[in-house]
């Protein structure tokens, strides 16, 4: 019992002076320059800035990917307006919509652009959820309603995404992952799930829809079905990422 008490005060000791040491280092650095738009942090030296500028760069990174994400979405709104005629013009729509935000993030720095992209898979899905509404004849008000609640849920998955991309390398081996973001994403990948089985529900009722229009549908499922299981395996291995002393926050 004498042994495991002088090994965890050790313990604590060791993190207490490695904690004020990344302070001190991080007050010591002079910040040269921060790029909004890419969330680029530039320092003079060598040793990361972890402490009070990590909050800060989350918080800019965030409002502009929502800024972002509401440009999207009043973009989105503006096209749906422009009824479409059939499957072949909703692919057509499609094929626009991708490559209108592979154009977007061409230029964003790899950590953002792989989250941009992943959620972009979704945005494709949602845009071409809203624009077959005039296709699938009574239930199309139904499938644009999941849509927009699909829209509505990516600002917060975006949000507990950033809180784990943001968090320290130091805390994180220390206190472990971000308990609270994955539990968040866990309930998202959840809702995901309801919303799917509601479009399979709403595409078994469509028996006058054009077969192509199903096909099309399917393929959203699948993408969207795809999206779920990412979410999935990032909240469960941000919940199951223990660090040294993540008991303490149990």
């Amino acid at each position: 019992m004498k042994k495991t008490l002088a090994v965890l005060m050790l313990l604590v000791m060791i993190a207490s002076v490695l904690t004020v040491s990344l302070v001190k280092a991080g007050e010591e650095k002079k910040i040269v320059a921060y790029d909004d738009s890419e969330g680029i942090l530039e320092v003079d030296g060598s040793v990361d800035v972890e402490v009070e500028t990590t909050v800060g760069k989350a918080q800019d990174r965030g409002r502009a990917i929502i800024a972002y994400e509401q440009e999207l979405l009043d973009k989105t709104r503006t096209r749906i307006e422009n009824k479409i005629d059939n499957a072949n013009q909703l692919r057509e729509r499609i094929r626009e919509r991708e490559q209108e935000l592979k154009e977007q993030i061409k230029d964003f720095k790899e950590e953002k652009k792989t989250m941009i992209e992943n959620q972009n898979r979704v945005r494709v899905a949602v845009h071409a959820l809203l624009s077959m509404e005039g296709l699938v004849g009574g239930i199309g008000k139904n499938v644009s309603e999941i849509a927009r609640e699909f829209n509505n849920s990516e600002q917060a998955i975006i949000r507990a995404e950033e809180r784990i991309e943001t968090r320290s390398k130091f805390k994180r081996f220390f206190a472990g992952g971000n308990e609270e973001a994955g539990k968040e994403l866990k309930n998202h990948a959840e809702k995901y799930q309801e919303r799917i089985d509601s479009l399979e529900e709403l595409k078994n009722q469509c028996i006058d829809c054009d077969a192509e229009t199903i096909i099309v549908l399917d393929e959203q499922l699948e993408l969207l079905k795809a999206e779920k299981v990412r979410i999935e395996l990032r909240a469960e291995t941000e919940t199951k990422t223990k660090g040294l002393f993540g008991w303490l926050w149990k």
